[in-house]
Formats: structure tokens, sequence, C-alpha cells
């Protein structure tokens, strides 16, 4: 590894070449940074300002900001299988656990695990890719096996489908979310193409299964299997292109500002999830204490201003 993390910069897991890239988050230069771990998944800073990292033999790190030092903090012997999306909430850390279709819990002093953060069983969860959390503080968990996002109380009793398949317009393979600065929950859709979703879309929900349409259409602007999103202070979405190999910006409407990352010398090898220095991640009404980053991942925070209908 080499450096220290960068004023401005954007944190891009590089999977496929066992990095965690950093690029400037509004020129898209690359930064000097670059953390070496085995194929890296979810990306969140924590409240103590350091970068958590999920990577491959099952493990979650903590890379010390202030030493650029890397140490272990969660592995397989306390759970972890295939960890991907991760996202703090205080100060626990809550980790996609896709291999044992679970979501752990971290206790952020000690980092023992308190327990699954849901009830064994509850709402079928199926190859968990990412979690993100609204406003009263429920957990919303991609359920990628069966094209869905779960969501669960903060004791972790399943209170229902948040996306379903039902309505036509439930995402396929569901990747990763993000609440927008409008409140709005961003899911993203790999694909792929089926009944009526087409595949590389970024979709938005206003509440329960209240679709709003794609929010970024099928193969915007060359979107191939998007991954993390996440929003930045102005309210710009940034969508990890997987299979493309870039990083694509769009404004607030949807609207196309830039491929921020090109595919090329110096771009990451099937991104998958992205943090903001937090100093520029969106900051608009967070939750008090709480840290949201996606996941892959994870997502701005954001007051849930459209409660789910019961």
């Amino acid at each position: 590894m080499a450096g220290t993390l960068c004023a401005n910069g954007l944190y891009v897991s590089s999977f496929s070449t066992n990095q965690v890239l950093s690029y400037d988050s509004v020129s898209g230069v690359p930064l000097p940074n670059t953390i070496n771990v085995a194929n890296p998944t979810g990306l969140a800073f924590g409240p103590d300002g350091n970068l958590y990292i999920a990577g491959g033999g099952n493990t979650v790190y903590k890379y010390n900001t202030a030493t650029n030092s890397l140490s272990t903090i969660g592995t397989a012997a306390n759970g972890l299988a295939n960890p991907d999306g991760i996202a703090f909430s205080g100060n626990k850390l809550f980790v996609a656990d896709r291999g044992n279709n679970d979501v752990l819990e971290y206790n952020g002093s000690t980092w023992s695990v308190f327990a699954s953060a849901v009830v064994s069983g509850g709402g079928d969860l199926e190859s968990p890719t990412d979690v993100a959390f609204d406003s009263a503080g429920n957990v919303l968990v991609t359920s990628a096996g069966n094209n869905r996002v779960l969501e669960y109380d903060s004791s972790g009793n399943f209170t229902g489908n948040f996306v379903s398949t039902n309505n036509n317009h439930g995402p396929f393979q569901p990747s990763a979310l993000a609440f927008g600065p409008d409140g709005n929950l961003y899911v993203s859709s790999p694909g792929p193409d089926s009944n009526n979703v087409p595949a590389n879309q970024v979709l938005r929900y206003t509440g329960a299964d209240m679709f709003d349409g794609a929010f970024v259409g099928h193969n915007q602007n060359g979107l191939n299997s998007p991954a993390g999103l996440l929003f930045d202070s102005a309210g710009n979405l940034y969508v990890a292109s997987r299979l493309s190999n870039q990083i694509i910006e769009y404004d607030s409407t949807g609207a196309f500002v830039q491929v921020l990352v090109s595919n090329g010398p110096g771009a990451p090898t099937q991104p998958i999830f992205m943090a903001l220095d937090p100093p520029f991640a969106s900051q608009e009404n967070p939750e008090p204490a709480t840290w949201l980053t996606m996941a892959g991942g994870l997502a701005a925070a954001a007051w849930w201003k459209k409660r789910r209908a019961r």
C-alpha cells in the first residue's frame, strides 16, 4: 500500500486487480493512494475516519488512515463467507454475508460479532449483496438470489418486501442500494433482461414497491452490469459499471454528466463498490451518528421522507 487518504478522494474496489484504487472525485484523475487487498468488495468509512474493506479470504479489514496500516477485524472464524457490501450505523458495522445468506453485525469498539442482524430465515434472504438503513433504523438488504430488496426492523425481524418482483418492475440480481438526497431508494439492476425489466439499469423507488421508473436507463452511456452506487454532496450519482471497467456520473435528474473513470491504464478492473472521503460524501439530512456508504456500498444517508405504505 502507498500514501495516505486523499482529500476529495473517491475510493473504488478493483476486484480483479486485488486493489482499492483512488481518484479525484471531480476530474477522475488517479490519486497516489493504493491499498492492496485480495478481491475487495464493500467499502465504508467508519465514524473513526478509517476505511473498512470487505475482501477475499472471507475477511473484513480496517485501513488505518493515520498509520497507513491494514489490520483484520473479521474472518471466517467469526462467521464470514464471501462478505460483500458493508455499512456503518453508529458504531456498528453491518456486513452482507453473501455466502451464508446473512447480515452480520459487529461491535465497532471490540470488533466482536454481536449476532446476525436479521432473524434466521426471515424473508428468505438469498445471496445478500448490500445493506442500507432508513431514518427509522430499519435495515434494507438486497436479496440477489431471488430478485428482491427485503426490509427488517432494528431488532432484525422481517417486515416485508420493500422491492419485490410482483409488480413487474423489480430489479434482477440487485447488487447495490443507495438513498438519494430526495429520500428515495436507488437500486442497481444488472440483469439479465427478463419480463418488463431490461438489464443494466438503476431503478428508483419512492416507497415499498412504489416503482418510480429507471433513473438510469438500459445500457445508458455504456453502463454494463451496474454495481455500487454513491451520491455526492451535490446530489450527483456515481455508478460502478463493473463489466466496462468505468465509473459513470449522472446528475440529480439522471442525465449523463461524464465517464469519470474510463477503461484503460489506471482504471479499476471489475469495480464493485465505492466510498468518498467523509467530507465530500452526501450529508443531506443524515441520520444522527450514522454513516452510510455504498457498498458496495453503500449508500449516502438521507431521511426517509416517503414512508413505506403498510
